[in-house]
């Protein structure tokens, strides 16, 4: 009965926070921002438990809980939002990524291509 119940115990752990062993400090994850439905790039800072202190792109910081992470995975045909310098977002989708792999080169859905940095990006 004993083994049954710390097996029981340790699938509901790998059931709970499968994102635990995916997750390590210096990873760029996507993490939603205050409630919101998208994903923006941040970087994990620390780990503690099940929660970690991300820096999203754009400088901000937050805790989450580790299972609320994604994996970034964006790359040229990923489909995002950017923010242009008048600050409205527009659908687009990435064409390049700079070796630095915050700089990308996007084309909106109106044809424009433009340059723009991560931290100006978010997806669903």
């Amino acid at each position: 009965m004993r083994r049954l119940i710390k097996l029981a115990a340790g699938l509901a752990a790998l059931v709970s926070f499968p994102a635990v062993a995916q997750v390590a400090v210096a990873d760029w994850v996507l993490a939603k921002w205050n409630g919101e439905p998208y994903y923006y790039p941040a970087t994990v800072i620390s780990i503690k438990d099940a929660s970690a202190v991300i820096r999203f792109d754009d400088g901000a910081k937050d805790t989450q809980p580790l299972a609320a992470l994604k994996p970034y995975d964006w790359k040229a045909g990923s489909k995002l939002e950017c923010q242009r310098t008048d600050d409205s977002w527009h659908a687009a989708a990435i064409t390049a990524i700079d070796a630095d792999g915050v700089t990308l080169d996007i084309v909106s859905d109106d044809g424009k291509a433009e340059r723009t940095m991560t931290k100006r990006c978010r997806s669903l």
